[in-house]
């Protein structure tokens, strides 16, 4: 794989979004009134805090087709299908001038390690009943996995030209011996 390549990978992006989508790490962002303000029927006076619950807004009916469903082909379209076509549907890394800058790069990452990770393991779902801990930050809990390596420590390695960046690089080499079983 080279970063060329990642560009490519159209259906990966969509897999990446549709994850934030449908689980986004924080489920709620909190914001301060700078000045006095009316949105619709309701004033905010200075000061005020404000809480937007992205996690509404990605499964909402109002803004996406069918927002339950796991659709990463969604994606090949601007916003991702949007109904109002707009940035402010998806805010898994908040919107506007306050958007996490990091967007791009956490993006890019995570179709780095997805791809790297399933090059190197057939995984499979040990157990179908997934349970997740609700709150700001969502976690899975009880998620068991099985991984079957695909490729040698050896192969591994030879990929570092892509991972060399990244933290996961090292534990990739680390719980692959030198058969390419996983080490405990």
């Amino acid at each position: 794989l080279t970063l060329e390549d990642f560009d490519k990978m159209i259906y990966l992006d969509g897999v990446v979004k549709e994850v934030q989508r449908l689980r986004p790490p924080n489920s709620i962002i909190a914001r301060s009134a700078t000045k006095d303000t009316k949105i619709g029927e309701y004033f905010i006076p200075k000061g005020q805090l404000v809480l937007i619950s992205n996690y509404n807004i990605h499964h909402s009916s109002e803004e996406w087709d069918d927002p339950e469903d796991f659709r990463p082909r969604r994606w090949e379209k601007k916003n991702g299908g949007c109904k109002k076509n707009t940035e402010f549907a998806f805010l898994t890394f908040s919107g506007g001038r306050r958007k996490c800058l990091g967007q791009p790069l956490v993006t890019q990452e995570a179709k780095i390690i997805i791809a790297i990770l399933t090059q190197c393991f057939e995984i499979t779902m040990a157990t179908q009943d997934i349970k997740a801990i609700e709150g700001a930050l969502h976690r899975p809990t009880q998620l068991q996995m099985h991984w079957k390596p695909r490729i040698t420590r050896k192969s591994v390695l030879n990929m570092d030209l892509v991972m060399s960046s990244l933290p996961i690089s090292r534990t990739l080499t680390t719980i692959l011996d030198n058969e390419g079983h996983l080490s405990s």
